[in-house]
This record gives C-alpha cells, sequence and structure tokens, in this order.
C-alpha cells in the first residue's frame, strides 16, 4: 500500500439503539424476532450521519449500523487509535492498537466503532 496515498477503509459505526439495548454488548444473540430493539431511531442515523460528514467520512446506513468510509490517518485523528492497514489477496485488513474511542461529540448517538475483517471465500 502506498503510505503517501492510502487506500480509504472502512469501518461500522454502532449507533445507540430507540430502547438503550446495547448491540455491542447484546447479553441474546441478535435475531429476526427482537433486531428491532438494537435499532436507532430514524432521528439518531441522520444525526449520526450529519456528524460524521462533518468530520469529513463518507457515511452510508447498513441496518443498524453506519458504514464510514475514510482515509486512515482520519480514524486515527477521530478515534484515538493507531491503525495497521494490510492488504492482500483477501482485501484490506485493519487492526487498531486499542479499542477506539468514541468522541464527546459522538457519544449521545454513537455506541462504538468496530472494523470488520474481510469476508473469506471458500471455493
Amino acid at each position: 500500500m502506498d503510505r503517501q496515498n492510502p487506500s480509504p477503509i472502512s469501518a461500522e459505526a454502532i449507533l445507540r439503539s430507540r430502547t438503550g439495548r446495547s448491540l455491542a454488548r447484546a447479553d441474546e444473540p441478535v435475531t429476526a424476532e427482537n433486531v428491532e430493539e438494537f435499532s436507532p431511531s430514524e432521528e439518531t442515523v441522520a444525526e449520526a450521519t450529519r456528524r460524521f460528514e462533518e468530520l469529513g467520512f463518507v457515511v452510508s446506513q447498513s441496518g443498524v449500523t453506519l458504514t464510514l468510509l475514510g482515509e486512515p490517518s482520519l480514524f486515527e485523528k477521530v478515534f484515538g487509535v493507531k491503525l495497521a492497514v494490510e492488504e492482500d489477496e483477501r482485501g484490506i485488513t485493519v487492526r487498531a492498537e486499542g479499542d477506539p474511542v468514541v468522541p464527546d461529540s459522538l457519544e449521545d448517538v454513537v455506541e462504538g466503532v468496530v472494523f470488520p475483517e474481510p469476508p473469506e471465500f471458500f471455493a
């Protein structure tokens, strides 16, 4: 990967639910029957989207989370972590050194941020 022009990376922002139930710390599996209990309100989605865009992220909604796209340095600055970014045949893998910290300006709408592993495809 070119350090001068890094590829954008993505992360999932876990939004605060309308019921107060935590998707990040679910005490039971999330299923089709209970997923609505973990869903954010439309207002939370709109407000979180606006705030992330103001910070410089490209945002798309993906169910109960928001997908954030941006340069590694933006994620490091906003979430206070050092990232290790590797690219291979599976895609881009992002590992955070420590847990990303949700800034005060987002904590009323965002519960946490995770960097998903690229999928493994089996033939």
